[in-house]
């Protein structure tokens, strides 16, 4: 049963409380990783590792809270600030990008809202006028990565702190889909399809592309709120309720797969595919909360992956077009292929000779036990989701028995046994080493580089003489003329 209460500040209803306790539980997850994880030496920079979730936490429970556009985008805006600082400790670059792209999505929002406001003196949150709906989705589409608006978040996942990587994926670009959650109207029914089938298939096309594992998994976040997106934009209460329960099970199995990778970074020193190799033996336990994430975003039955992707496509069963059902059910096997990948290279094939057991650091002791109690949390919140999805089925007014129909159980077994095939067929392809397909974040430097010889020959044309300028603003007023 869902309960309502609005005023200007503040929009307490099911959805948000699910995720304020959804932010609380990872970042408490975080909290007991981060000690097995952080080696800060400075009384300073822990305060910040540890203090700064908390932060996180605060602001953008306020945010999903918040009962106008403008408290909504300053508390996300503040939550952002949050989790700059900690990865300012390790990659101030990256910090920058962060930050810069997140003002940048904050200001078409703020935009769209001063232009509600004008309008109807309100700017309570909630749908929004057709004609500046556009300005509403830029902003809220930096903070979920829709494609081309997420240049930020390959860079900025795979450079993080593994407990920023967490928590970025786990909630941060769940704001954005929250937000536009919120907005679903009639005028979101035709886009929010294609962008989430869209985003669902360039996310995992370019993850099986990557050897960081890091950054893999950064793409697959763009791939999982495709069917969050997707899911939306069916504009059903079953829809928007399948939307929340993947965003949940995403946060918890994406959670999960960063802390575990960012566990094989701290023993190993590396995250690249191409030299990991043989952790299952020297790592049981991390490996076996790893597959417990792989199956989860692959879809295992008895996982919330599982449930919430039924979920999501018996909403999209109320849409008349089937092709955004099938992009999903493509990029579902593009995630099995890639989960087969980061398992094999990085845990089960051969150890590599540089990384036998006396050349790197073999985790023991309370920071060992401290990572894996964080691993723990949400493996264990991913099983019992997975076994008792019913709370999200009754939102979505489904009945629970559906979610383990046979047609959707047969549909899961093709899936992973043609991800599976086509694995071990191009193994050996994905071995070979990088095949990097271009993307916005690669594009956007060499862009930079290309107009610097443009913007030299202006900053020569910057005699400084009166005259100059003048004969230049005549000059192309004249072209003007001529080309109308």
């Amino acid at each position: 049963m869902m309960f309502d209460t609005a005023n200007e500040l503040f929009r307490i209803d099911t959805f948000s409380l699910v995720m304020s306790a959804l932010v609380v539980f990872m970042t408490v997850a975080v909290s007991i990783y981060s000690p097995g994880y952080c080696e800060e030496r400075t009384t300073a920079r822990r305060a910040v590792f540890y203090g700064a979730p908390w932060l996180f936490c605060l602001f953008s429970c306020l945010g999903v809270i918040s009962g106008s556009w403008f408290m909504f985008t300053i508390s996300v805006e503040l939550s952002s600030l949050a989790l700059f600082f900690i990865i300012l400790l390790q990659d101030p670059k990256a910090a920058r990008l962060y930050i810069f792209s997140q003002l940048f999505g904050a200001g078409f929002l703020l935009t769209g809202a001063a232009i509600l406001g004008a309008r109807t003196g309100a700017t309570a949150i909630g749908p929004v006028p057709g004609d500046i709906l556009w300005l509403f989705l830029t902003g809220l589409g930096v903070k979920a990565a829709f494609p081309v608006l997420h240049f930020w978040l390959p860079q900025v996942h795979s450079r993080a702190p593994t407990p920023a990587s967490a928590l970025l994926s786990g909630f941060a670009v769940k704001i954005g889909v929250f937000g536009i959650a919120r907005l679903v109207s009639p005028d979101t029914g035709t886009v929010l399809p294609l962008l989430g089938s869209v985003m669902a298939l360039y996310g995992v096309g370019q993850a099986l592309l990557q050897h960081d594992a890091k950054r893999l998994l950064a793409y697959h976040t763009v791939s999982q709120l495709g069917y969050i997106v997707t899911a939306l934009g069916a504009g059903t209460a079953l829809g928007i309720a399948a939307g929340f329960f993947h965003a949940v099970a995403h946060a918890l199995f994406k959670g999960l797969l960063f802390l575990s990778i960012g566990t094989l970074e701290k023993v190993y020193g590396t995250r690249d595919l191409g030299r990991l190799g043989g952790a299952a033996r020297d790592l049981p336990l991390t490996f076996g909360l790893f597959i417990t994430g792989a199956l989860a975003i692959s879809g295992c039955p008895g996982l919330s992956g599982y449930a919430s992707k039924a979920m999501v496509k018996a909403a999209l069963y109320e849409i008349p077009n089937p092709l955004w059902y099938w992009a999903l059910q493509a990029a579902g096997v593009g995630t099995v292929i890639s989960f087969c990948k980061v398992g094999y290279f990085a845990f089960i094939r051969e150890r590599n000779p540089e990384l036998r057991p006396d050349r790197v650091h073999m985790p023991r002791g309370r920071k060992d036990l401290l990572r894996n109690a964080g691993m723990a949390l949400p493996a264990a919140a991913t099983l019992t989701l997975g076994i008792f999805p019913w709370f999200f089925a009754d939102l979505g007014g489904l009945e629970s028995s559906t979610i383990f129909g046979t047609k959707d159980i047969l549909t899961t077994a093709a899936t992973f046994a043609l991800g599976i095939s086509l694995f071990w067929i191009l193994r050996k392809w994905f071995e070979s080493g990088k095949h990097d397909i271009p993307d916005i974040d690669t594009l956007i430097p060499k862009g930079s580089r290309l107009s610097a010889p443009v913007f030299s020959i202006l900053q020569s044309m910057n005699c400084g003489l009166l005259r100059f300028y003048i004969a230049a603003v005549i000059a192309v007023g004249l072209a003007l003329m001529l080309l109308m």
